[in-house]
Formats: C-alpha cells, structure tokens, sequence
C-alpha cells in the first residue's frame, strides 16, 4: 500500500527531475500541498499530504499534474528569503542580469583577496600562507603578492599607446622587470575573467544553499569546468552573489589532485569590495631607490 510518506517523496523526486532549480521544484510541491493545509498551522510535507486525501492518485496522474504545476510556475519569482526579486526561473538570463551589475560596478573600480586552499587526504583544510591582493579599474590593474604579512612582489598592468605595459617588483631580490605586450590584457584581463565566469552561472549544474559569507546573504552557484574548454568532469567551480547587490561575494574554482597527501586544491577569491577609496597613484608604478633593472 503507497503510504503519505511516499507519496511525498515521489512528488519531490518528479519535480527535481522537472524543475532543476531546487527553489522551483520546492515551490512546486508546496504548490501541491497547499490545498491540504490546515487554516494558521504549518505541517512538514508528509503530514500536509496526509490531510489531501486526492493525493491517492495513479502515479502517470501525478507526473502530469506535477508537469503542469512547473509550466505554471515557469515565470515563478523566488521570495526575498531566496534571494530576491532578480533571481526568476530557469528561463531567466541570470548571467546577462549579474553581467550588467558588474559593468556598473567596474567603473568605479574593485579590489579583492586571492587565496589558495588545499584539501589534504584526510579532509582537512590548510590556507596558503600566500595571498594576493587585485585592485582593478576598468583598463588597469595591480596585482599585490604576500607571503603571510610581508609583500613579496608587486606588479602593474597600465595601458600605454594600444598596448599595454607590465611592471613587476621583487622585494627579496630588489630587482624589477617592464614587459611590453601588444593589444590589451587578453587572458589576464582581470574585469574579463570576471564576466566569463559570471555568465556561465547560466550553465550552473545546480543552485547551492543560502549562505551568509562576512554577513551578507548570499546566493550560490556551483558549475562543472567542464562546460568550457577541455577540463575534466570533476573540476567544480563556485560562485556566490550578494542577493542585494548581484555583485559576486566568493569564487571557488576546485581542482581535484592526484597525489596521495592531496585530495583537491581550491582558487578563491572573496574579501570583495566593489567602491573601494583608491589612492590616484594606485596604477601608477613606483621603483623603489636602489632596485635594479633585469631583462625577462
């Protein structure tokens, strides 16, 4: 005999499988059991299917009716406590809708932190002692390299007569390095980077949970490297935007390692902060008294 419990869970199973966003396959089947609530009292799925005595369906009626409930709710608009107005069903853009915050947000400029974490074999996380520091502009960038507190090399990327031109410090060795490159920053174009990784959100694998990260609410985001270029299925990558701002708050890019002491290697970017008060000398490279010149 199908019990209330399984009832529910088939729901729940037929509707993942018609709604890939998790927040429309729930609404889906909160939908269902509506009609089984009883008045000023909240009840867990089984005991609300339990009061919906319909529900005795055949299995083919029930798909239907599921089916018909995520056309229904194909423009279904997720509450604030999902993560605002912004975020809509699964026919929405979300990549265009966060590519165009992000192009406001640019203008003024941008910094953030870039940190490795390694995933030993046993579970544990261990952060590198080495950390970076972006501060971006929309034709310009520096990056900042520690080494726990101490900097260990500054480098400036400045656009210069359509091309552009790196200069890099090495604090230990006090030497410094100018690269001329043609075109613009192609693939270290920081604000480039930005955006692609924004607009694959339209290609995301699944929509993670609710997060608070430094005290804002967040909406997550996890897509397979695999999506583009030549990567393996088991390379994630993940991304987490202010639910408020659209703006991203966290980027993980994971990479699974084959040696024994590691099981997997994490990018992350965070700390973001997208009106920070930058100097007017930010961009403007400085060799400091005393270091030497090398060729590269």
């Amino acid at each position: 005999m199908t019990t209330h419990d399984d009832i529910a869970k088939r729901m729940q199973r037929l509707a993942d499988e018609v709604c890939p966003h998790e927040s429309i396959a729930d609404a889906v089947v909160d939908r269902l059991s509506e009609r089984g609530n009883t008045p000023n009292r909240t009840l867990p799925y089984g005991s609300r299917l339990a009061t919906w005595p319909s529900l005795q369906w055949a299995p083919v009626a029930l798909a239907a009716t599921v089916v018909f409930l995520a056309v229904l709710l194909g423009p279904f608009r997720i509450s604030s406590q999902d993560g605002g107005d912004w975020l809509t069903s699964t026919s929405t853009a979300y990549g265009q809708v966060l590519t165009d915050a992000l192009e406001k947000a640019v203008v003024k400029g941008v910094t953030f932190r870039e940190t490795t974490v390694i995933v030993m074999s046993d579970g544990k996380h261990h952060t590198s002692s080495t950390v970076g520091k972006q501060f971006i502009a929309r034709d310009r960038y520096r990056r900042d390299q520690y080494e726990g507190e101490r900097l260990h090399s500054r480098q400036w990327y400045v656009p210069n007569n359509g091309g552009m031109v790196q200069t890099g410090l090495a604090y230990d060795t006090k030497t410094y390095t100018v690269l001329r490159h043609e075109g613009s920053f192609g693939d270290t174009d920081p604000i480039a980077r930005l955006k692609f990784f924004v607009n694959l959100v339209d290609k995301a694998d699944k929509r993670l949970a609710n997060r608070k990260i430094d005290g804002v609410d967040c909406i997550g985001f996890e897509i397979s490297a695999s999506k583009y270029g030549d990567n393996p299925e088991d390379w994630k990558d993940r991304i987490w935007f202010d639910a408020e701002t659209k703006l991203p708050v966290r980027m993980e890019r994971e990479r699974p390692r084959k040696e024994t002491q590691f099981e997997a290697f994490i990018r992350v970017q965070d700390d973001f902060n997208w009106q920070p008060e930058l100097p007017e000398d930010a961009f403007l490279p400085k060799i400091p008294e005393g270091f030497e010149q090398v060729e590269r």
